[in-house]
């Protein structure tokens, strides 16, 4: 993840892996108040209820982002006992498929997919080959280093990877706010432009469409075979970065759903968005709506988290400020009728302390396992159970949905 205030992106990192070769279903959960879901042996199990559910009222799909791919199995056990329970439908995680992480990348995915199925879920998969870590020859495969060695490193590794989950419910994006590379004359990110094809004509983004074109390309190669026809191809953007799109389309991207990623202040309003001038504000929903395909929001928060003075608190001014935005852009995403929005998938499930402010703290539970209130919000949008004091927290605080 990058820091930047913005109405835009927070990327899924990808790290440096490491594991346990045991499973362990062990290891704490949530707050004693809630009623679990529990995962033991890979198997999923109701036990006791005691919580206050909210009907859900449309069809939107919630979730949650998570990095369980570098983590051990360790917090397996509580992260889908919450998931399970607050019937979330979307987990969505990155994955690096490169030469040192492919095999045990594959097989974590396996297990995990597995407990996301049991929850009765859905995986988003990010993709992320060696050239997110500026490795142009794939670990030395393709040492020319050329365009064609790009689109062959996105090829392979994606048919290889992908085509072991053929007809699975997972759908595949190709990078992750990949558009933020992307510099004006100034040197700048385009934040708040980048609304043309022609502000990404870079060589970087000639790079970047040849290994994403050689993702796209793979996968539509496993779904021609048995049981692939409805794997989707997902690509995301930020901000007003839909030049992005545009490029990728021209540069023969194919793809199915679009993931926007949305974090902004209280206050604002996703149906008259800021844009640099002298281009005027524009309806979020409608210009998404242009491109004729579903579309997931595959991250949002609330852009007070970026906040030097956001102290990650439930007494905290700013962090209860932050509460209110993220459930007024849940809101606006359940209410408008412009856009087929398919899934909202919050950023992220656990507060990450080993990272540095601002990303140690967009997790939606503690990492003591407690739940705070933006969790209690996603739970009532999701029409989970909620436990009879969150409820009344969030009717307290005037943040239970409309």
């Amino acid at each position: 993840m990058t820091t930047r205030l913005k109405t835009f992106g927070c990327g899924v990192a990808a790290l440096a892996l490491a594991f346990t070769t045991a499973c362990s279903a062990g290891g704490g959960g949530p707050a004693a108040d809630l009623s679990y879901i529990a995962v033991q042996d890979g198997q999923v199990t109701d036990t006791t209820t005691n919580g206050v559910s909210i009907a859900a009222t449309d069809a939107i799909r919630y979730g949650v982002n998570d990095h369980p791919i570098k983590r051990s199995f360790d917090l397996d056990a509580p992260t889908f006992e919450t998931f399970c329970k607050r019937k979330l439908q979307v987990y969505r995680v990155d994955v690096p498929v490169t030469a040192d992480t492919e095999p045990y990348a594959a097989s974590r995915l396996r297990r995990i997919l597995t407990l996301v199925r049991q929850c009765g879920g859905r995986l988003v998969v990010v993709l992320q080959t060696g050239f997110a870590w500026q490795d142009r020859t794939d670990a030395g495969r393709y040492p020319a280093a050329d365009r064609a060695a790009l689109y062959s490193q996105g090829y392979d590794r994606t048919l290889a990877f992908v085509d072991q989950f053929r007809g699975e419910p997972i759908d595949w994006e190709l990078g992750n706010e990949i558009n933020l590379l992307a510099a004006g004359d100034d040197g700048f990110p385009l934040f708040d432009r980048g609304w043309t094809d022609a502000e990404f004509d870079k060589p970087l983004m000639y790079d970047w469409a040849a290994v994403l074109r050689g993702m796209s390309d793979a996968i539509d190669v496993i779904r021609q075979r048995p049981g692939g026809a409805t794997t989707r191809r997902v690509l995301n953007t930020t901000s007003s970065n839909f030049g992005f799109l545009d490029f990728m389309i021209a540069q023969g991207v194919k793809f199915e759903v679009i993931d926007y990623h949305y974090y902004n202040w209280e206050g604002a309003d996703p149906r008259a968005l800021y844009r640099a001038p002298p281009l005027p504000a524009y309806n979020l929903f409608k210009k998404l709506a242009t491109y004729k395909r579903p579309v997931i929001i595959g991250e949002v928060n609330a852009a007070e988290i970026y906040h030097d003075e956001y102290a990650n608190s439930p007494t905290d001014a700013l962090t209860q400020k932050g509460f209110r935005s993220f459930r007024n852009t849940l809101q606006f995403f359940r209410d408008q009728r412009e856009l087929t929005i398919e899934a909202v998938v919050a950023y992220e499930m656990w507060d990450e302390p080993e990272k540095p402010a601002p990303e140690n703290r967009f997790g939606l539970m503690t990492a003591y396992g407690q739940p705070k209130l933006s969790m209690s919000i996603l739970t009532a949008f999701a029409g989970g159970p909620l436990p009879a004091s969150e409820r009344q927290a969030l009717a307290a605080a005037g943040l239970l949905p409309r």
